[in-house]
């Protein structure tokens, strides 16, 4: 059974998320559902969540063809399939974003615990 201490860090965590989301409202594609951001504003993204305490799960890279959003797996990551320190899968993720960068790739970030 999960603690009244986890339960209010957990809400906490999605509160913080919830207001980041919001600062990047605008910059994001399909903000109600996949929350994409261009690869610039991705990385900005994850500064700024690292900021704030909350634990990246990953990114899944999509490309956008004629209004579809076509997931690509090549610039994705996840934290469950790394065994690695948190700040080492952070560069992972970032150097990812970069390289998904020059092929137009929009980038939908992941939180542990959150969305």
């Amino acid at each position: 059974m999960e603690t009244w201490r986890a339960m209010e860090s957990r809400k906490m965590g999605r509160d913080r998320e919830r207001q980041l989301r919001f600062k990047y409202w605008e910059k994001a594609i399909a903000p109600e559902t996949l929350f994409l951001l261009s690869a610039n504003d991705a990385l900005d993204f994850l500064e700024d969540a690292a900021k704030q305490g909350l634990v990246l799960a990953g990114v899944d890279g999509f490309r956008i063809v004629g209004g579809a959003y076509e997931p690509q797996q090549e610039f994705s990551t996840d934290s469950a399939d790394e065994n690695r320190t948190a700040a080492e899968f952070m560069l992972l993720t970032k150097s990812e974003i970069q390289r998904g960068a020059a092929d137009g790739i929009w980038f939908e970030v992941v939180f542990d615990g959150g969305t």
